[in-house]
């Protein structure tokens, strides 16, 4: 990490984008019926600057690229299937020629090549895109474009749904265009890296490698059973925010909102899951000085759960520490897992630069054992690692590489001041 004025940082992206041939991109993102339509006109008519009709494959065509034995007749077959291929006015044997000259061959460089042609074909320098439906893989296409610039458009969701309601052919009820909506923005929200945000302000240069993903499993019998006894739980505990924005997923599918929490005491291992909650109208009852299962143990000490049912939420492959201390206390615990981690799917140009960091920042168990399978155990050499608690550190020390630093407050913020602090002292 290098710290700069905030001031001169576009200045300097600018000039490091323009010795890499790379200039930001600006991506616009949104609910359909948002105004991104609109923007894209506005955008559009800049005289070096040109979006082209919406696009659809880029997630398919990163995801193609991953597999080690793709060819440029495969990514090109990606395209050329989309029935907004006419769209384009581009030559396959063109495009399949640029793609053939690409080496190594990456998502990355085959999307600068259709975007590069499609510029050339309108006789613009530079180009973009527009395709709201991508507000989904912001973090897949920022590891394979680095230079893309989310414009995330949101419009107030009662106009939205009354818009795809009145143009709709068939009809759509306006509660569940309205849930849409909710979980579009919540999940673009979600995307956005606070601590990256604010790295990059203070003049890092920040690469978001994305070590895992997360992979809900709220359409399971066991989520839906929870969720329809919700009322009947003494105490929920939720682990992370992740765990929350899946909870309130799953109940408003089913008819619920916060009220069919009224009838327990809301724990939230961390201020960034009781954010999470607050955002949904709850107010935790419980939230422990530290942000790991520890202290929630320690925290629930006097809550009475002796023969009373208790819920603990949380991701598959979370450690067994709070069921089990709640569980010898004799309460009844039922683990619901409302998603899993798995790894994430990062680009090799990523993957590369992340190999030359200063800094590499861990925010969970999960990430530093994936972060080692991304990078092949090719570990940066000189980077200082950085742990959010205690858990993550161990995790690190089993793999071989023990945190040069950790936050002794164990969220976001605490990781970010952490960092911050230790990079000062150097």
């Amino acid at each position: 990490m290098s710290p700069r004025n905030p001031k001169s940082l576009w200045e300097s992206r600018r000039r490091q984008g323009a010795a890499a041939g790379r200039t930001p991109a600006p991506f616009v993102v949104g609910v359909n019926r948002s105004g991104t339509t609109l923007l894209r006109m506005m955008l559009d008519a800049h005289p070096d600057l040109t979006i082209p009709p919406e696009t659809h494959f880029v997630p398919e065509l990163i995801e193609t690229a991953e597999d080690g034995a793709t060819t440029p007749e495969a990514l090109l077959a990606t395209i050329t299937s989309q029935r907004e291929w006419g769209d384009f006015g581009l030559s396959e044997e063109e495009l399949l020629a640029r793609f053939e000259a690409l080496d190594p061959l990456t998502a990355g460089g085959a999307l600068r090549e259709f975007y590069g042609a499609y510029a050339e074909r309108i006789g613009k320098p530079r180009w973009g895109e527009k395709t709201p439906i991508y507000v989904k893989s912001m973090w897949a296409i920022q590891s394979a474009l680095p230079e893309a610039r989310f414009v995330h458009v949101i419009r107030d969701g009662r106009d939205v749904a009354l818009s795809i309601r009145d143009r709709a052919t068939k009809e759509h009820p306006i509660d569940r265009i309205a849930e849409r909506w909710v979980r579009r923005i919540t999940r673009a929200r979600a995307q956005a890296s606070g601590l990256a945000s604010t790295l990059r302000a203070l003049g890092a240069e920040v690469v978001e490698l994305p070590a895992i993903r997360v992979e809900p499993r709220i359409d399971s019998a066991e989520v839906a059973a929870m969720v329809e006894g919700l009322h009947a739980y003494a105490l929920v505990c939720l682990t992370s925010p992740n765990g929350v924005d899946l909870l309130f997923e799953a109940m408003a599918e089913r008819g619920f909102d916060a009220r069919a929490l009224a009838n327990a005491t809301v724990a939230a291992i961390g201020p960034g899951t009781a954010r999470a909650l607050r955002a949904r109208g709850v107010i935790a009852d419980i939230v422990p000085p530290r942000s790991i299962a520890e202290s929630l143990v320690e925290s629930l000490r006097e809550v009475d759960v002796e023969g009373r049912p208790v819920l603990v939420a949380r991701a598959a492959e979370a450690r067994d520490v709070l069921p089990e201390a709640l569980a010898e206390r004799g309460a009844q615990v039922d683990v619901v897992p409302l998603y899993e981690t798995v790894r994430g799917d990062a680009a090799e140009e990523a993957v590369a630069r992340a190999r030359d960091a200063d800094y590499v920042t861990f925010t969970s168990s999960s990430t530093a054992r994936y972060f080692d399978e991304t990078v092949a155990g090719e570990w940066p050499p000189a980077a200082r690692l950085v742990s959010i608690g205690p858990v993550t550190s161990s995790t690190l020390s089993e793999l071989g590489h023990p945190a040069d630093v950790e936050a002794s407050r164990h969220d976001p913020d605490g990781l970010l001041e952490a960092l911050l602090s230790d990079a000062a002292s150097r």
